[in-house]
């Protein structure tokens, strides 16, 4: 899901793990994009330059429902150097 808010862009990955809780970042660019060709089928993991205190780095998954879009966001957000604020649910 992707929506608006006033600092930014929200992106938030949604998994079939039990949610504990969602911890969301401060605004920050994408610094880093790294995909696994063999691994899950083109797994993809990212960082951002304002990650928080328990996770600097978020994955996403084929099998994620919107995948597709949430991949291109990202892709747009490095290329745009656009600030992004991203919730990683944690278990």
């Amino acid at each position: 899901m992707v929506r608006l808010i006033s600092a930014g862009l929200l992106l938030l990955f949604m998994t079939n793990n039990a949610i504990a809780s969602v911890e969301y970042s401060r605004p920050g660019q994408v610094t880093r994009l790294i995909t696994y060709n063999s691994y899950g089928d083109g797994d993809v993991v990212f960082r951002i330059s304002e990650p928080t205190a328990s996770c600097y780095g978020y994955w996403l998954s084929p099998t994620d429902s919107g995948f597709k879009n949430s991949l291109a966001f990202i892709l747009s957000a490095r290329h745009t150097n656009t600030d992004v604020a991203v919730g990683g649910i944690t278990t």
